[in-house]
């Protein structure tokens, strides 16, 4: 994750294709404190531009300035966020890609998909091939909620229609999903 940089999205009219901005994050907190409590027409110094040919529905910044952008036809397509070159592209599920997030030090990049129930791990180093697969629900399913925290290699899964929570880990050294536990959540 680059903390130095965001990146927003819109969609372009009559078109569906995305238009990403990658923004130095000084320069736009610099922009909102001198025009705070104004409109900020043209105040934010002009970011990146990236065309994107699909609507984009997730963003992971990742390692060497790496953007991950997962778009609503399944494509997952790596950029380079300093130059908006595009790095590799890929058909990574056959429905919207619903969420990204680096792990491994940037090594493997996870993609959600299905409701968030049908998870996969991708190799950086092997020409991003998949490497695991993991079908945490039924795809007709009521949506899941997913989150990860990549410094412990945790993915966390809640079920909204069962409540409860699953735990799976992403080993760095192995590049697959193991199970970790399930508890249920009351409210």
């Amino acid at each position: 994750t680059d903390r130095n940089l965001f990146a927003a999205c819109h969609g372009l009219p009559s078109s569906s294709d995305s238009v990403v901005k990658v923004f130095q994050t000084q320069q736009l907190l610099a922009a909102v404190k001198e025009h705070a409590g104004a409109p900020l027409d043209g105040a934010i110094a002009p970011g990146l531009t990236i065309r994107v040919p699909s609507e984009v529905v997730a963003m992971a910044f990742g390692p060497d300035q790496l953007l991950a952008v997962g778009t609503r036809n399944g494509h997952v397509s790596l950029f380079h966020s300093g130059n908006g070159s595009l790095v590799h592209s890929w058909a990574a599920h056959d429905g919207p890609v619903q969420a990204l997030e680096w792990f491994a030090g940037g090594r493997a990049l996870l993609t959600a998909a299905k409701n968030n129930s049908l998870l996969r791990l991708w190799d950086a180093l092997s020409g991003w091939q998949r490497c695991h697969e993991l079908v945490v629900a039924p795809a007709d399913s009521a949506s899941n909620i997913l989150t990860a925290d990549a410094s412990s290699g945790l993915v966390f899964v809640a079920s909204i229609k069962q409540p409860s929570l699953a735990v799976f880990h992403v080993a760095s050294n192995s590049h697959r999903f193991d199970y970790v536990a399930e508890f249920p959540v009351t409210y």
